[in-house]
């Protein structure tokens, strides 16, 4: 008895130590939900507008576009509804982010002792922050990483322990989160889940000759089949499945550029910093006792970098967190030969530079950094107050913006505006995006919506105006009517005799 009450204590002493690491995470490093900041990232503050979008009735992609998936916009919008502005998406991040730590521990336990299992999750979590650390967090990556930690834990536990007690379950659960992670970003779900879902399949069909294996399948099916419906049901209730369409897959699809731009020799050094990470995970799960680990890994890897495409972005690699990452450090701490142990530590610390500037500088300017952020966003938002007042109330839910003033002069200002002020914000910046869609363009959508109103950054604006076909078409059917200095931006209303 005294033995049991001892393990019982050991156990809620680990599974409380882990939860306090998934809350001081996301207190300290995620700044665009932590309270502690008052930032707003681009990508972060959009997906907030989007749920602000979804809990006043709207329809993604129809009314409002952004290019990720519907799911995610279910996220931002059920955490404002919860607690309104960043407090229910910081708790709901806590949560996320304690079932994937509670995930990768279970994860490890399946190979190593708990010791050596609460190792792997530190190191998992300090790996998060080295790549984390460049988006400040709320993005399509940090949200689908439980949905990948939850199906990798499940698909680790098959195939080491090789039986389940519901094949049926147990496939469904898979599914599920499948689905989920697909309606936040398919490149995300396809190559994190699906690659190994696709690597565990092979193995079961060499293994499995009864029946498991069909209903493991079943389980798949119905389990994505039943989280599509929702969404397919949702937007063929507003007839916008072309929207949906378009939005979740036909953009994203843009972004499966990975071997294109190795054939054109486009291969960013951030790729090339990769190549003996990748290898020696490799070695490290072939020298493992468990070699059919292989099985889910080698798809992953080629899913990845074809589905992600060749764009250095760092944070894009916080999705290689649950996978990729884990099983190195898993592979490392467990491996008997202590020098290839060291050596492996050595060759991922070389990951990180890339990305040091961000890391590095966070934890010596973070309280500098949170006084910045709330006196920039305050000037912001006192200073365009004259500026949005031109903007009559029944008015408001027709502003398109073509910018996201990603310039060093006004980070975040903007985003925090249009998340205060619940303006929608159309994330088509004809400037940045141009290399990745063009169709999606101001005479296109202008044509199409006719918004009341088109917000520009003066900084993006001027470049061009003169010069495109999307300049000529604004100025010849819209007037400018307000400009603010800081942030930078001008506003320009639709003619009175043009539609």
């Amino acid at each position: 008895m005294k033995v049991s009450i001892n393990h019982n204590f050991a156990k809620t002493g680990i599974y409380l130590f882990l939860f306090l690491c998934a809350v001081m995470y996301i207190l300290l490093f995620s700044k665009t939900l932590s309270p502690l900041y008052s930032i707003e990232e681009s990508d972060s503050s959009v997906f907030k507008v989007m749920g602000q979008v979804v809990l006043h009735g709207k329809m993604p992609y129809v009314d409002i576009f952004d290019h990720k998936g519907p799911m995610l916009y279910l996220i931002e919008a059920f955490g404002q509804w919860l607690i309104p502005g960043r407090i229910g998406l910081f708790l709901l991040a806590i949560i996320a982010l304690y079932i994937s730590i509670i995930c990768w521990y279970q994860s490890a336990r399946l190979f190593t002792s708990a010791i050596k299992s609460i190792i792997v999750v530190i190191l998992t979590l300090l790996t998060y922050y080295f790549y984390s650390a460049y988006s400040s967090g709320n993005l399509t990556e940090d949200w689908n990483v439980l949905f990948v930690s939850v199906s990798y834990y499940l698909l680790l536990s098959l195939l080491i322990r090789e039986e389940a007690k519901s094949y049926l379950i147990h496939g469904g659960i898979i599914g599920i989160c499948f689905a989920c992670a697909f309606f936040i970003r398919p490149n995300d779900a396809v190559a994190f889940i699906g690659a190994p879902i696709l690597g565990e399949l092979v193995w079961m069909l060499k293994n499995m000759r009864d029946g498991r294996c069909i209903r493991w399948i079943e389980g798949l099916a119905i389990g994505f089949i039943t989280v599509s419906l929702v969404f397919i049901i949702w937007f063929a209730s507003h007839k916008a499945l072309n929207d949906l369409w378009y939005g979740l897959i036909g953009f994203n699809a843009k972004y499966t550029s990975g071997i294109i731009a190795l054939l054109e020799g486009g291969l960013k050094i951030t790729k090339l910093a990769y190549v003996p990470f990748l290898a020696c995970l490799l070695i490290l799960a072939w020298q493992s006792s468990n070699r059919r680990i292989l099985y889910m890994l080698i798809p992953t890897i080629i899913s990845a970098y074809v589905l992600l495409g060749n764009i250095g972005y760092m944070h894009y690699w916080i999705i290689w967190i649950p996978v990729l990452f884990f099983t190195y450090w898993l592979l490392a701490i467990t491996q008997e030969n202590k020098a290839f142990t060291i050596l492996s530590f050595c060759i991922f610390l070389t990951l990180p530079i890339f990305n040091a500037r961000n890391w590095l500088k966070t934890p010596i300017t973070m309280v500098n950094e949170i006084k910045r952020d709330i006196n920039t966003c305050d000037t912001a938002i006192l200073s365009t107050k004259a500026l949005f007042e031109n903007i009559v109330d029944e008015d408001r839910d027709s502003v398109w913006s073509y910018n996201l003033t990603w310039g060093d002069n006004e980070p975040n200002t903007f985003n925090v505006l249009l998340y205060n002020n619940i303006i929608p914000c159309n994330r088509v910046p004809l400037i940045f995006m141009a290399d990745i869609d063009t169709t999606l363009r101001a005479y296109t959508d202008i044509t199409k919506y006719a918004p009341i109103y088109v917000l520009f950054s003066s900084q993006n604006y001027y470049p061009w105006s003169y010069e495109t076909k999307d300049s000529i078409f604004l100025n010849e059917r819209y007037s400018m009517v307000g400009i603010c200095d800081q942030p930078q931006l001008i506003l320009f209303k639709r003619n009175s005799d043009t539609k």
